[in-house]
């Protein structure tokens, strides 16, 4: 997380708000080098296919462990890949999210900028 352009507002000590978070998420071959990322080599951008999700959001944005269906499996894995990658191919530029959880909670704001990239791929060789 780069929180260099962050800024924080607490809205006198009831709800802290901090915007303006840059995040990286890596998966298995992604470099970041003297602050440079570098995806893995198999791996190719995704780009905008003009779509729209009218309001991108999710209710379970970081995957809790607590919200199973009936065979114990987490109803929404890898929901923040899924919410990403909507916002990345599509013409929204932001999309929402919260957390399962109540007591904290916690709420996101995607937003794609001109800055925002995306990458998707899988490697198939195992070593």
């Amino acid at each position: 997380m780069d929180f260099t352009e962050a800024t924080i507002d607490d809205y006198f000590g009831e709800d802290i708000s901090i915007f303006s978070i840059r995040t990286n998420y890596l998966t298995h071959g992604d470099k970041i080098v003297d602050g440079a990322f570098t995806p893995a080599p198999w791996k190719n951008r995704i780009t905008e296919d003009n779509t729209t999700a009218n309001t991108i959001s999710s209710s379970d944005i970081f995957s809790s462990p607590n919200n199973l269906d009936r065979n114990g499996t987490r109803k929404n894995p890898q929901e923040f890949t899924r919410v990403s990658t909507l916002l990345l191919k599509g013409t929204d530029t932001r999309a929402l999210g919260a957390t399962y959880e109540s007591g904290p909670s916690y709420k996101t704001d995607l937003v794609k900028d001109g800055r925002t990239v995306g990458y998707t791929g899988v490697c198939l060789l195992y070593t």
